[in-house]
């Protein structure tokens, strides 16, 4: 049973050798996007293959004390020595997915007190590798394995009802994406290809990507059934990943920003099997066969002075 709890939070000094658990929180990539249509409650249909790879942030929960006979939620998090740590305590108290996934799971177990997470940032902000959101439901996990629960119902809505995205990080592996994003189905994915990430420092803003879009309210959404078969035949193999998926946001973020264009054109010259834009961007990825290749374009682009990163996809 829910119960009524008061949440409270802040950032923290760094602690120093303190630590209960810690899990990792992968970024993302969608290899395939497609925008259906926008919905009455605000929101679009979409339908998504996303998965997740070897880059990930940390997250350690360093201090937790709670009971269920608590009438508040101490949140406390710490920045830790990263290379994007310091974006943490630029997000406003009120929106950090982590305090807020925490909050509302402690809630729905019927939990107050105290908790005190550290976070090692390794992933850009809004790059569309869903950074945050993976952040966030690592946060859920640290807490039902402290708590000694399962990834529960309970979990999956306290995720949900933090972030469209957020349920797709509480499973393992990969997953087909509809509606919002929240019904997910688990896909197998073959993948032994090298992924090269480049991020040029542009910020897409999503809410804008999605109106640029100009879906309809209530308009006939794009028929996808007859190809959804299709699309996951084409996961069995990377050489099939070129002729079947798309982001849909690339043409309007494209037109927005031309260099993210050239990014990938650039990709696709080095003799990438398959190359596209993350999400709603600005996050480009290059899947190569061969680590060399990756390695001499990603040369490339640091000597541009973009932040870039060799991964693979975790299966």
């Amino acid at each position: 049973m829910e119960t009524e709890i008061q949440v409270n939070f802040k950032y923290g000094a760094r602690m120093c050798d303190k630590m209960l658990i810690e899990e990792r929180a992968n970024a993302k990539l969608n290899l395939h996007l497609e925008v259906l249509g926008k919905r009455e409650d605000g929101f679009h249909d979409i339908y998504s293959i996303m998965v997740k790879t070897e880059l990930h942030d940390k997250l350690f929960l360093k201090e937790c004390s709670l009971s269920e006979s608590a009438s508040c939620i101490d949140i406390e998090i710490i920045p830790g020595k990263s290379e994007f740590s310091y974006l943490m305590e630029e997000i406003p108290w009120g929106e950090n997915l982590i305090a807020i996934a925490a909050g509302k799971y402690l809630e729905k177990t019927g939990y107050g007190g105290r908790i005190v997470f550290e976070i090692e940032k390794n992933i850009p902000a809004g790059g569309g590798m869903g950074g945050g959101s993976s952040d966030a439901a690592s946060a859920i996990r640290l807490l039902c394995r402290h708590l000694g629960r399962s990834i529960d119902e309970k979990a999956f809505q306290a995720a949900s009802e933090t972030g469209s995205d957020i349920p797709f990080f509480l499973m393992d592996g990969a997953a087909v994406a509809e509606s919002r994003g929240e019904i997910l189905t688990g896909v197998n994915v073959v993948s032994d290809g090298y992924v090269l990430l480049v991020n040029a420092g542009i910020s897409v803003n999503t809410g804008q990507a999605y109106r640029m879009l100009g879906r309809k309210t209530g308009a006939p959404a794009p028929c996808i059934m007859a190809v959804k078969d299709e699309l996951r035949q084409c996961l069995s193999s990377m050489s099939m990943w070129k002729s079947c998926f798309r982001n849909d946001f690339e043409e309007v973020v494209f037109e927005q920003h031309p260099v993210l264009k050239l990014i990938r054109d650039e990709m696709d010259k080095a003799g990438a099997l398959f190359s596209l834009m993350t999400g709603s961007g600005s996050t480009l990825f290059a899947v190569f066969e061969n680590e060399a290749d990756a390695e001499k374009l990603r040369d490339s682009f640091r000597n541009k002075k973009y932040w870039t990163v060799i991964t693979k996809i975790v299966n």
